[in-house]
């Protein structure tokens, strides 16, 4: 048993892992902006597809020229750019979920973030290599927050687990 006068057992790199506590409220704030951002954008991308979609054409015409516009393919475009705007919608929300429990499951859900923001910009710029460019800045400090952030996760969840392992451990000064 335990004498009332020995210090108890120190919880290892509590100050270290309360400080990764906080980066990982950062995290969540960059999950949500990103998240959030990308839900607005796209909701006004779907609602001004056509707009978008008639602009684009008419300045098409104007480089060509002139021309005729085929409607059906004009408005097989449009839904297009509606679905696509769609399927963001759903990847923003997927981040406002994983910033509701990047604290339960740090490591996977930076991870997986991570690779849906490179995955999405990689297909983007597959279809469109304009888009590539478009934001660039914007791009590379996102990809630069979400690394950090998969850094930040693996070290607080080690830590996590070691905290976790320590306490199962039993205690061996006995007397």
């Amino acid at each position: 048993m335990s004498s009332p006068f020995e210090q108890p057992r120190e919880r290892l790199g509590s100050l270290a892992q309360s400080a990764r506590g906080k980066h990982l409220k950062q995290v969540r704030g960059i999950l949500l902006a990103i998240g959030i951002l990308t839900m607005v954008v796209n909701i006004v991308q779907f609602a001004l597809a056509e707009t978008l979609v008639q602009s684009a054409i008419d300045a098409e015409i104007r480089k060509r020229g002139g021309g005729v516009v085929d409607p059906v393919k004009k408005e097989q475009i449009i839904q297009a750019v509606r679905v696509a705007a769609a399927v963001l919608i759903a990847v923003g929300a997927l981040y406002i979920v994983f910033a509701l429990i990047v604290h339960q499951y740090p490591v996977p859900v930076t991870v997986i973030a991570l690779v849906i923001y490179v995955g999405a910009a990689i297909v983007f710029a597959v279809l469109d290599p304009e888009t590539l460019a478009q934001g660039l800045i914007i791009k590379i400090i996102i990809i630069v927050a979400l690394v950090k952030a998969v850094q930040t996760a693996i070290v607080y969840q080690r830590e996590r687990d070691a905290e976790a392992q320590a306490d199962l451990e039993p205690d061996l000064n006995y007397e």
